[in-house]
Parts: C-alpha cells; sequence; structure tokens
C-alpha cells in the first residue's frame, strides 16, 4: 500500500532556501519537532511494507466470532527488527505542512505539541504496532496535513458528512485529540474514548479503501486518517446509544458504481447480519455525541439544526434571524465552527454536487460553519466535498444558509415568494406557483435537469383549476407563464413535464380504451401540446426507430412500468409515453411530423 499518484508528486516542489533557514529557526525553538523537520533521508527499513492482499477473502461472520474484535487474521507484514530514522520523513510536503502547523495561530502551543507528539508516535519503531511502519508513516503525514489545513478534510464518496463535521471541528479546535485517536488506532487496532470505553475496528476498516490510498488524496477524496477517524466515530457513536449499541460499521471496498463500501453489520445475531449498506444511519444528536466522546468536551450550543422553537444552549433555531444570533453568540464566546444541518437539494449545496465530489442529491447533510459577519450578513461555509466546494472566499448569505435547512420546495417559496408577490401583485394562485417555479429555474440552472416532474404537475393543477371555472381571461397570461417555465427546462426534462401533466390532467375511467381520458384534454390544449411536443422531442436527437420501438411495448402492455435508469430511457420512456396517451389519429399525425 502507499502507492503514490506520479502526476500528483510532480505538482509540489522542495522548499526552498528561504523556507529551509525558517525550517531550522523552528527546530531550534521547538526541539520536540526537530526530527521531524530534518530534511535527511529516511534510513532503509529492514521490515517488508505491507502489499495488497489479493489472495486471501475474509468471512464477515469470522470476523464478529464471540463478539470480539476483528482480529481472526492477522494482516500485519513481519515486524522483526523494524527501524525507522528518528521518525524523519523526507517528504517536502510533509515539511510545508509541518511549518503551516507551526504558523498557526488560532490553536496553542499545547495543541500543537500534543499533534506533533501523536505523529511522533506514528512514527517510532514499533514491531507489535497493528499497522505497518508504511501506513503509520501514511498516517503521519495525513495528520500534519489535515492539522496544518482542516480545510482539505473531506468525507470523500462516503455518507459520513456527520462524522466529518465533527472531524472538521476537531482539527480546527482541537487536532491533538484526533491525532491521538489516529494514532492509537494505527498502533493497537482499537481506540479509548473519554469515558474509557474501548472501540475496535474491524480487520476491513483498518485497510485504506481505494480513496485512503492515494497519497495526497485528490480534492475532494477522503484521507486514510479520516477513515479510521470517521469508522471510529460512527462506532463510538453507536456504542453510547442503546438502540444501536449492537451494530458495528464498516469500511468495505466499493463492489461496483454506487457502492460506497460502507457495511453496518447487527452483532447481535449470530451470524452477524447485514443491515444496511452506504448508510451510517446517524442523526443531528450524534454530532455533539461524538464530540463529547473524542474530546471530552461539550458541543451542544455548537450542534446547529433548525426546529419548531429557538434553543441555543442546544444549536436549535426557528427563523433565520435566530440562526443569525446564534452564530454571533458562538462568535462571541470563541466556539465556532459549528456544525450544521442542512438539505442538500438546496442551493449552493445543489450546484455544488458534481463528478468528482459526494453526491448525495436531495438529502439530509452535515458541514461547518466557520464565521458570521452580521455587517454583511454573510457566512463562511466549509463543506466536506473538496476545497472547490467551499464557500469561504466567496461567502454565502445567512439569508441563503437558514434557507439551505429547509426542504427544497419550502427553501424556494422562503427565498422567492416575498420578491414574486412585490413584482406580481395582481397573479392568481396558479400563475403565482408557476413564476416561483419560472424564478427558480433562473435561480438554479442546475435543477433544469431534474424538476419536470414538478413543473408538470404545477401545470396539472392549472388544469384541475380550470375545471373548477378559474376565471377564463386569466387563460393567455397562464399559458405564457407555463411555456415560461416549460423553456427553461431542459428538452429531456420538457417530455417528461408533458407527459406528466397529461398524465395528472385527466383521469382514467373504469374499463375505458388507453386513450379515451386524454382525447378531450388534449384536443383542448393541442396546440400547446403540439409545439411544445414536437419541439422538445426533436431537440433531444431521439430516433425514429428507438422511439416507436418503445411506443410499440408500451401499446402492447396494460400497464407501462416507469423505470428508466439513464436520461437516454427517461427521454424515450417519457415521449413514447405521452405519445401512447393519444387517440391513434393524433399520435399518427404527431409522429409523422417529427420526423418529416
Amino acid at each position: 500500500m502507499g502507492d503514490k499518484s506520479p502526476a500528483v508528486e510532480r505538482d509540489y516542489r522542495p522548499p526552498s532556501d528561504h523556507k529551509q533557514d525558517e525550517t531550522a529557526a523552528i527546530s531550534a525553538a521547538h526541539p520536540e519537532i526537530r526530527d521531524l523537520l530534518t530534511t535527511n533521508s529516511q534510513k532503509e527499513r529492514t521490515a517488508e511494507p505491507l502489499k495488497e492482499d489479493t489472495g486471501l477473502s475474509f468471512d464477515t461472520a469470522e470476523l464478529y466470532e464471540n463478539n470480539t474484535a476483528a482480529t481472526v487474521v492477522d494482516f500485519r507484514p513481519e515486524t522483526a527488527g523494524e527501524k525507522r530514522a528518528e521518525g524523519r520523513v523526507n517528504d517536502p510536503r510533509f515539511q510545508e505542512d509541518l511549518r503551516t502547523l507551526e504558523k498557526r495561530s488560532d490553536i496553542s502551543e499545547e495543541e500543537k505539541r500534543g499533534t506533533l507528539e501523536a505523529v511522533r508516535k506514528l512514527l517510532e519503531p514499533d514491531p507489535d504496532a497493528r499497522l505497518s511502519a508504511e501506513q503509520r508513516e501514511r498516517l503521519a503525514k495525513d495528520i500534519v496535513r489535515l492539522a496544518a489545513n482542516p480545510g482539505v478534510l473531506d468525507q470523500g464518496d462516503h455518507n459520513t458528512c456527520v462524522v466529518a463535521s465533527v472531524e472538521s471541528r476537531v482539527y480546527r479546535r482541537e487536532p491533538s485529540r484526533a491525532a491521538a485517536l489516529v494514532a492509537e488506532v494505527a498502533t493497537t487496532g482499537a481506540y479509548t474514548d473519554s469515558t474509557g470505553t474501548r472501540i475496535e475496528l474491524d480487520q476491513n476498516s483498518l485497510r485504506p479503501d481505494s480513496e485512503a490510498r492515494l497519497d495526497p488524496p485528490e480534492e475532494g477524496k477522503r484521507s486514510f486518517a479520516s477513515q479510521l477517524f470517521q469508522v471510529t466515530a460512527v462506532n463510538d457513536i453507536y456504542r453510547h446509544t442503546g438502540h444501536r449499541a449492537g451494530l458495528r460499521y464498516e469500511q468495505h471496498e466499493s463492489e461496483g458504481p454506487g457502492d460506497t463500501g460502507e457495511r453496518v453489520f447487527d452483532t447481535r445475531k449470530n451470524p452477524p447480519e447485514l443491515v444496511s449498506k452506504n448508510d451510517p444511519r446517524l442523526f443531528k444528536s450524534d454530532k455533539s455525541l461524538a464530540y463529547k466522546l473524542i474530546t471530552g468536551h461539550d458541543a451542544e450550543r455548537a450542534n446547529l439544526g433548525i426546529a419548531g422553537e429557538t434553543d441555543f444552549e442546544h444549536g436549535e433555531f426557528k427563523t433565520e434571524e435566530d440562526l443569525g444570533r446564534i452564530l454571533l453568540d458562538l462568535k462571541a464566546r470563541g466556539e465556532l465552527p459549528a456544525m450544521l444541518g442542512i438539505n442538500a437539494g438546496n442551493e449552493p449545496f445543489y450546484s455544488d454536487q458534481s463528478a468528482g465530489s459526494f453526491n448525495l442529491g436531495d438529502g439530509g447533510h452535515a458541514l461547518t460553519v466557520l464565521d458570521y459577519d452580521p455587517d454583511t450578513g454573510m457566512v463562511k461555509v466549509d463543506n466536506q466535498w473538496g476545497k472547490s466546494k467551499d464557500h469561504i472566499d466567496k461567502p454565502i448569505s445567512l439569508r441563503d444558509v437558514y434557507a439551505a435547512t429547509l426542504d427544497p420546495s419550502q427553501a424556494w417559496e422562503y427565498k422567492l415568494g416575498n420578491t414574486i408577490d412585490r413584482d406580481y401583485p395582481d397573479l392568481s394562485l396558479y400563475q403565482r406557483q408557476l413564476k416561483v417555479y419560472s424564478s427558480r429555474l433562473d435561480a438554479s440552472p442546475k435543477s433544469r435537469d431534474y424538476l419536470g416532474f414538478e413543473v408538470g404537475q404545477n401545470m396539472s393543477r392549472v388544469d384541475s383549476g380550470r375545471r373548477q371555472n378559474d376565471p377564463e381571461q386569466d387563460r393567455d397570461r397562464t399559458d405564457a407563464l407555463m411555456h415560461e417555465a416549460l423553456d427553461k427546462l431542459t428538452p429531456e426534462q420538457q417530455l417528461v413535464a408533458l407527459n406528466v401533466r397529461l398524465e395528472y390532467s385527466y383521469d382514467t375511467p373504469a374499463n375505458s380504451e388507453r386513450h379515451s381520458p386524454y382525447e378531450s384534454g388534449f384536443r383542448k390544449e393541442s396546440e400547446f401540446y403540439n409545439d411544445a411536443f414536437l419541439k422538445a422531442v426533436r431537440e433531444t436527437g431521439l430516433t425514429k426507430g428507438d422511439l416507436e420501438s418503445e411506443l410499440a411495448k408500451q401499446l402492447a402492455s396494460e400497464d407501462a412500468t416507469y423505470n428508466p435508469t439513464t436520461k437516454e430511457t427517461l427521454t424515450v420512456y417519457s415521449a413514447a409515453n405521452f405519445l401512447s396517451k393519444l387517440p391513434p389519429a393524433e399520435r399518427d399525425r404527431l409522429l409523422a411530423q417529427i420526423f418529416n
């Protein structure tokens, strides 16, 4: 293990002369780190490094025999006679990180010494250590990197945002605690928390996964030190919450796309039962619990989340104003950063998700709030998805931070509703709803790739209102607003919206022919559907063969199953499903026009 990427290694340069002078000065002032700052080459090891094990497989059930730690197979390398050069690491990147750590002014000298003591422990010869000398050196470099620059700490492609936000706060406030945890796990395979409880890691989790093997990790990917910290923190949480006390969280290798390698086993069963994949089952309260277990210090006030009532002592807020007051209070007390729960389906975090980062989609997420400036109303946020996903150099407004804690539909109403009411006071209910979607698509271009279903539902509500005698004089403006929202979607999502509108607008009478319930509705809106459908289907580039093939399958089935797995299958399904609902004459006419 410990493979390096040459392309990454070439990005780093040896320290310049003035930095070497600076190193000498730091060494003189701090003898405890003198050996760590040396530029002498590391002496040759006599122990073989741990190689990737390709010939053994481990039965998970065996690892839990008698509910003990996973020590059935000893995978350590031969360690007899292991030699090291007094902890010297000849790596310019490591030395630069040490200098940066030494310059941190926001932590005490005691914290720095404690962090470096854990690093020294990892670099000392230890024939009994659970991990190899090479792996421990990797961890030492990881720790110094994270302690020097906590902003590079990431969760990678794992659902560990809860404990990653805890880890981020620990490295920013008490890095010695995080360093001690990693050093203890690396040398003993276990960690003793602040309550004296011993948390033992399984064998799989002690092996760096595909992300953790990178040295250094790519942006947005998780380091080996963070893997050990996060797996340990989750299991420590489990141990101290009764309903999860028998669970064990493990990090395995990914089994393919979409698999994070995360596994949860119920060790109360014999053999242990797999109860969850890719889901550590963590909650808001777990952040403050984990922080206290690891540091011994309380973090309830800094564990923020929206609630029905505001409670400063437990980090709970109901309004944007209360969130601002809580952040100011934490800042005045010196208790930032705070750990905040949001919904990742909200901007700007939804657009922050992309290939190469943790793609959570809509759902709960935890991140770290570093600072709040009441004069500008701006908040600095460290998001453990990669440096480019942080909002530190370019903070975001308190309004956007608060809105991100809401359900996405509520968040957009909160951010856009008042403005729309002010600028368009004469809109009817349905027109206002359409304007909200149109404005939302302007504010979040990425949402154009997925909002078709909701826009289609909204258009169907317009149809429902018309059936209930919505004033006809609003019809032209309503149609214009429907087109306005529809045109901002991608062509693929336009087809989704049109299909959903037709599906939801006209209920199916019992024992009717497939197309019967849609005929009157289609004829009433034929101009709208003709123009929009033809334009969208042409722009998607669908072929005649693909469309006719899917249409034939749907016409032959009484219940066309909606199970698209890609954008392409969603597109052809939506177009064919739309056509399948039409009277045969209308269907044939549109087909002829599409490919004319």
